[in-house]
C-alpha cells in the first residue's frame, strides 16, 4: 500500500527519482520494488523515501520479517535507554546492534568487498543504502549520548557530520560542513533533519548565533514548504519555533535575557503563589526606546509570538514533548505580559496563573517519572527537547502467525493443509523466523487465519491517498464532536472502499457503531457488542483472549479500548484479565515502544477498573506505571486522566477523610495538563464538576486560581 502512495506522490510532486533516492536507494532497486514487486528495498529505505515525500509511516501497521523486526526493536530499545538516562546501557545496546548488523553481513556489504559471499537466511545481504541508514541512526543515537554527557562540541560535531555523510556523501566531504542553502535543493528524511537541527544547535552553542538562526529558519521553511503529515512535522517544527524565538529575543534584548533570570521560576510574582522575583510590568521590555525602535521591536515580537503559537498548537495536537511545551509557554506568556499594546490579555493572565500555580507540582511530576536522580534546579534542567527516532506499530510476522494459530486453536498441519505438501516441515522455519513465506503462500495463510497482512496497513485499504486525508479529517470531526460532518465523510469513504477486504469490513463496523452511539441510535452495550465483532473478524475467541497475549492490529486494539474505557458491565474481572494479558505481552516483548498510545491506555483502563473493583494497591501500581510510560514513551495523551485517577485512588485510600494539601497537587496537575496542554474542555469540566460535587466551592475556586 505504501509503495503505491510513494509512486503516486513522486509523480504528483514532480520531483525526480534521483532527488528522492539520493543516498538511500539505487534506481534499479527502486524499479524492482515498484514495478516487479521484488523485496529489493528494506524498511528503513522505504521509510526514508516516504518521509522525503512528506508521508508519515506512523499511521501504518508495518509487518516485518523476524530479522527486520529485531533490528527495529533494537533501535527502539536504544532510545528508551537514552530517554531513561541510562547512557552506559544505551552504549551496550548500540554495541549489540552493531554486532547484529555484522551477523547479517552489513559491514562487508557496505564496504562492497568482493570477497564476501556470505548470505543470511532471511533477506540476503542488506542493500548498501539500508546500511547507510543504519549507520546514520547510530550516529544520531551517539550524538544524543554525547550531548547528555556534555562532550566537547568538536566531538559532537564530528559524530553529527559522520552521520550526515552517510546520505550526503557528495556534499559533506573532508572538513567541509553543511550549509543552510541545502534545504532548498534537497528532499530530506527525518534522521537527516534531526541531525541538521542538532548541527544548528551546536553552531549556537559555539557562539555562531547568526549561522544557527539561518539553519533554524531554513529548516522551518523546509517543513512548511514540503508537504508533510502532521505526525512528522510535530517531531521537529515546534523545537525550531522555540529556537528561533529565543534567537529573535536575543537580537532584541541582548544576552542578558529576562526569561533566564531566576532560571524561569521567578519570572513573575503572582497572587496566591509562593513565587518570588520581579514581575514583568507593562513597558518593561521596551523602556527607554524611541517610537521607531519600539515599532521595529514590536513587529519582531509579533513574529516571535506567531512562531511560539504555531509550535505550541502543533505540540498540543501531537501530544508530544511536554517539557518543550512548558518552555515555550513561559516564553510566550512572559513576552505578552511585557507588551502593553496587546491590551489586557485577561485570558493570558488566567493561563499564566494556572501555569505558575501548578509549576512546582508539574516539575516534580516530570522529574519523579523521568528516572533522573539529579536535583531539580529550574527549567534549564529540562533539556530533553531534541527528537528521538521513534518507530510505531511494528509487527513480527512469524510471531503473529504463531499467535493467531494459538488463538484459533490450530496446529501446523491444520494451518498448512493444502497449502504445503508437508505443512510441518514448511511452517517450522517460518514460525522460528528462519524463512519468509512466498507471496502466494502468504496470501493463502492469511485467508486461513482470516487476516489481511499487507506490509503497510493504515486501518483500511484503498488505492487513493486522498482517502487517507479524508479519513484524517473525519477522525478530527469525531474528536471535536462534529458528528454530522464526520458521518458525511464516513459515508463518502465507504462508497470508495473495496469490501472484499476484511480490514475494510472491520473499518465499517467500527466507525458505523461509534457514530450510531454518539448520535443516540444504539446503547453503549450495543456499541460494545459491535466493537467485539471487530476483534472477532480474525477468528479470535472471547475465552481465548484472556489467556493468550498477542499483537493486535490497529482496528483491533482500537475496538478493545473502546470496550474497556469506563467499562460498566458485570464481567469487569474478565476485562481486567484481558487487559493484564495485553500489558504483560507488550512488556515481555518490549513492544510498548511500538504501541505507546495503546500501552498507556491499557494502563489507564486497568487503573480505572481496579479502583472501581476496590483493588487500590493494584490501581495505584497501574497509575504510577502509566505516568512513567507517558514520560519515557514521550506521548502525553492520557496524562491528565491518569493523574485524576491517581487522585481518586488517594481519596479512596483515605476514605475521603484527612485529605491534605499535598494530595490536591495531583488534581492541580491534572487540571493544568488538561487546560494548558491538551486544551480539553471536557477534561477540565469533568474535574471541575467532580470537585464541585465532592468539596466546597471555595476549594474549587482555589484550585482553578492555582
Amino acid at each position: 500500500m505504501l509503495k503505491n502512495v510513494i509512486e503516486k506522490e513522486l509523480k504528483e510532486q514532480k520531483i525526480s527519482r534521483t532527488l528522492l533516492l539520493d543516498g538511500i536507494c539505487g534506481e534499479q532497486e527502486f524499479f524492482l520494488w515498484v514495478e516487479e514487486g521484488e523485496p529489493a528495498v528494506w524498511v528503513m529505505q522505504v521509510h526514508a523515501m516516504a518521509q522525503r515525500l512528506g508521508k508519515s509511516v506512523d499511521k501504518y501497521d508495518v509487518m516485518l520479517s523476524a530479522e527486520q523486526y529485531l533490528l527495529a526493536l533494537g533501535r527502539s530499545v536504544i532510545w528508551q535507554e537514552i530517554r531513561k538516562g541510562e547512557l552506559d546501557r544505551a552504549r551496550v545496546r548500540i554495541y549489540e546492534y552493531e554486532q547484529k548488523l555484522e551477523e547479517m553481513g552489513v559491514a562487508c556489504a557496505a564496504e562492497n568487498r568482493s570477497d564476501h559471499k556470505r548470505k543470511v537466511e532471511v533477506g540476503g545481504i542488506m542493500p548498501r543504502g539500508e546500511c547507510a541508514l543504519h549507520r546514520q541512526f547510530l550516529a544520531l543515537s551517539l550524538a544524543e549520548i554525547a550531548r547528555r554527557q556534555a562532550r566537547p562540541y568538536t566531538e559532537q560535531s564530528k559524530i553529527i557530520l559522520g552521520g550526515l555523510r552517510q546520505t550526503f556523501s557528495g556534499e559533506v566531504y573532508g572538513k567541509r560542513e553543511p550549509e543552510p542553502g541545502w534545504c532548498r535543493m534537497k528532499r530530506m528524511h527525518l534522521m537527516e533533519l534531526f541531525l541538521l537541527a542538532r548541527f544548528a544547535r551546536l553552531c549556537e552553542c559555539m557562539g555562531k548565533e547568526e549561522e544557527a538562526f539561518l539553519w533554524y529558519d531554513e529548516l522551518a521553511a523546509y517543513l512548511c514548504k514540503v508537504p508533510k503529515d502532521r505526525a512528522d512535522t510535530g517531531k521537529l517544527y515546534p523545537l525550531l519555533c522555540y529556537r528561533m524565538a529565543k534567537n529573535r529575543l536575543r537580537g532584541i534584548f541582548g544576552d542578558n535575557m529576562w526569561w533566564e533570570e531566576g532560571r524561569c521560576k521567578g519570572i513573575w510574582s503572582s497572587p496566591g503563589t509562593k513565587k518570588t522575583g520581579s514581575r514583568l510590568e507593562p513597558d518593561t521590555l521596551f523602556a527607554g526606546q524611541n517610537g521607531a525602535e519600539r515599532f521595529k521591536d514590536a513587529k519582531e515580537s509579533i513574529k516571535i509570538l506567531e512562531d511560539l503559537t504555531d509550535g505550541l498548537k502543533l505540540l498540543g495536537l501531537t501530544q508530544r514533548n511536554f517539557p518543550l511545551f512548558l518552555k515555550m509557554e513561559f516564553l510566550r506568556l512572559g513576552l505578552l505580559r511585557g507588551m502593553p499594546y496587546f491590551g489586557d490579555h485577561m485570558e493570558e493572565e488566567s493561563t499564566s496563573q494556572i501555569l505558575l500555580g501548578a509549576w512546582e507540582d508539574i516539575c516534580e511530576l516530570i522529574v519523579s517519572n523521568s528516572g533522573d536522580k539529579s536535583v531539580y534546579n529550574g527549567m534549564d534542567d529540562f533539556d530533553d527537547l531534541d527528537s528521538d527516532y521513534a518507530e510505531r506499530c511494528m509487527h513480527n510476522l512469524p510471531e503473529i502467525i504463531g499467535e493467531r494459530m494459538e488463538l484459533q486453536g490450530l496446529d501446523m498441519y491444520q494451518l498448512g493443509e493444502k497449502i504445503y505438501s508437508d505443512p510441518v516441515k514448511s511452517l517450522m522455519p517460518i514460525l522460528k523466523g528462519k524463512a519468509t513465506p512466498k507471496p502466494q503462500k502468504l496470501k493463502m495463510l492469511q485467508e486461513r487465519l482470516k487476516m489481511n497482512w499487507k506490509m503497510y496497513d493504515p486501518g483500511f485499504i484503498t488505492e487513493e491517498d486522498g482517502e487517507y486525508k479524508k479519513f484524517a479529517l473525519m477522525f478530527r470531526m469525531y474528536g471535536d464532536g462534529k458528528f454530522e460532518e464526520g458521518r458525511k465523510l464516513l459515508s463518502e469513504l465507504e462508497e470508495k472502499l473495496n469490501w472484499k477486504y476484511m480490514t475494510n469490513e472491520q473499518f465499517g463496523v467500527y466507525w458505523d457503531a461509534l457514530f450510531d452511539w454518539k448520535e443516540g441510535k444504539i446503547t453503549e452495550e450495543e456499541k460494545n457488542q459491535e466493537m467485539w465483532k471487530v476483534v472477532e473478524y480474525s477468528g479470535v475467541k472471547r475465552e481465548k483472549f484472556a489467556e493468550v497475549g498477542c499483537s493486535l492490529m490497529r482496528l483491533e486494539w482500537w475496538a478493545l479500548m473502546e470496550i474497556s474505557w469506563n467499562y460498566e458491565g458485570e464481567d469487569k474481572s474478565f476485562w481486567i484479565k484481558v487487559l493484564k494479558k495485553q500489558r504483560e505481552y507488550l512488556e515481555d516483548k518490549q513492544a510498548a515502544v511500538f504501541f505507546p498510545e495503546y500501552f498507556i491506555k491499557i494502563l489507564y483502563c486497568l487503573c480505572h477498573m481496579e479502583r472501581e473493583m476496590g483493588n487500590l494497591d493494584e490501581a495505584m501500581q497501574c497509575a504510577d506505571a502509566g505516568l512513567r510510560a507517558v514520560y519515557h514513551l514521550n506521548l502525553y495523551t492520557q496524562w491528565g486522566a491518569l493523574l485524576f485517577e491517581k487522585f481518586r485512588i488517594v481519596e479512596d485510600l483515605k476514605s475521603g477523610k484527612g485529605m491534605e494539601e499535598k494530595d490536591f497537587r495531583l488534581i492541580r496537575q491534572a487540571y493544568a495538563v488538561e487546560r494548558l496542554f491538551l486544551k480539553s474542555e471536557m477534561g477540565c469540566k469533568m474535574i471541575e464538576d467532580y470537585l464541585d460535587e465532592r468539596y466546597r466551592q471555595d476549594e474549587l475556586a482555589d484550585m482553578k486560581r492555582k
